[in-house]
């Protein structure tokens, strides 16, 4: 390396150690990490244990409860975005729950008991499927 090189080898170096975190910063600050609600054990105990509808289809289950929806995907999905929405009353897409990515159990939280659920493809803009309760 000539001397120019190592200069400007060290200046890189010391931009990186400074930029990085601030980039890192930024990119986490909108992440909402406390979406945790608190309850009481009962509650939690009560919510667990009523089933208050169940549907399933060959793709997915859904358990609904009080305070939380359980999906569990009985079958790898062929699109790697899958998304999962409420459907409203005209069975048109609703607030976002969450994403699907491997089989197994997903659990989100919910305020108020949906009509159903859509499993929707947003990079591919298909409906994989879609659950009315």
């Amino acid at each position: 390396m000539t001397s120019g090189q190592r200069k400007a080898h060290k200046i890189i170096w010391l931009a990186l150690v400074v930029v990085i975190p601030v980039f890192m910063f930024f990119s986490i600050k909108g992440l909402n990490f406390d979406q945790a609600r608190t309850s009481t054990l009962a509650e939690i105990e009560e919510s667990k244990s009523t089933i208050l509808k169940a549907t399933e289809n060959d793709l997915i289950k859904t358990n609904l409860y009080k305070s939380h929806m359980e999906v569990i995907l009985k079958a790898p999905l062929k699109t790697a975005s899958a998304i999962v929405y409420e459907v409203d009353t005209e069975g048109k897409r609703g607030k976002l729950l969450g994403q699907l990515k491997a089989v197994g159990i997903y659990k989100f939280n919910i305020t108020d008991l949906p009509n159903g659920i859509l499993v929707y493809d947003k990079l591919k803009d298909i409906e994989i499927t879609k659950l009315k309760f």
